[in-house]
């Protein structure tokens, strides 16, 4: 979970100020699907109650 006081740099960061630490996100959903290479993106967003072929 983030620090506390995350909130309010990311509220800084957004408005272009300088926040006391930098929040970071770790956003690499489609670069894990296509690095594991076995289905697509678009495969693996389909709920798993869907028959694949």
């Amino acid at each position: 979970m983030g620090y506390k006081g995350i909130l309010d740099d990311v509220r800084k960061a957004v408005a272009l100020k300088i926040p006391e630490r930098v929040p970071v996100f770790a956003m690499s959903e489609e670069f894990d699907v296509r690095w594991y290479g076995k289905y697509t993106y678009e495969e693996t967003c389909h709920p798993g109650d869907i028959k694949k072929p």
